[in-house]
């Protein structure tokens, strides 16, 4: 079976989008016991995600993480994975864009990712949207 380039950036992405997983993964794992600002487990604010999203998403859009939802956090991801592989040398610039078009912090984001962190099976499942949504910016 011959792998066009198409095949080799969506594996590409996919291990980094991992990488990135375990990273913040790690980091936390030093942090133990920390609590983020603004959330607390006796929170229960109503999600703004909608009913598809799981727990993480819920206790993650609650407290003082801003704007973050699944729906937003696949998109920066996604975007950011896209401005990898066609724009690199501007990364930078684009990260800090998405921050300011979604209404998210490079905090929130962080303090998003570590609560998906405690649920890698939603993770999981929000990195198969990433993939798809990275494809369709490809594919335009």
């Amino acid at each position: 079976m011959k792998i066009n380039s198409k095949q080799i950036w969506l594996i590409v992405a996919i291990i980094l989008i991992i990488v990135i997983g375990i990273v913040v993964w790690q980091s936390t794992k030093d942090r133990v016991g920390t609590e983020i600002p603004g959330i607390s487990e006796s929170s229960e604010m109503p999600s703004e995600t909608s009913h598809e999203d799981s727990g993480a998403s819920s206790e993650a859009s609650s407290g003082g993480i801003g704007a973050m939802t699944d729906d937003v956090y696949v998109e920066i991801v996604a975007q950011l994975s896209y401005y990898m592989q066609t724009d690199p040398l501007n990364l930078l610039s684009h990260h800090e864009d998405l921050y300011r078009k979604y209404g998210v912090t490079e905090d929130n984001f962080s303090a998003y990712t570590d609560l998906l962190m405690e649920d890698m099976e939603h993770y999981m499942e929000l990195t198969e949207r990433i993939i798809q949504r990275e494809q369709e910016l490809l594919d335009n």
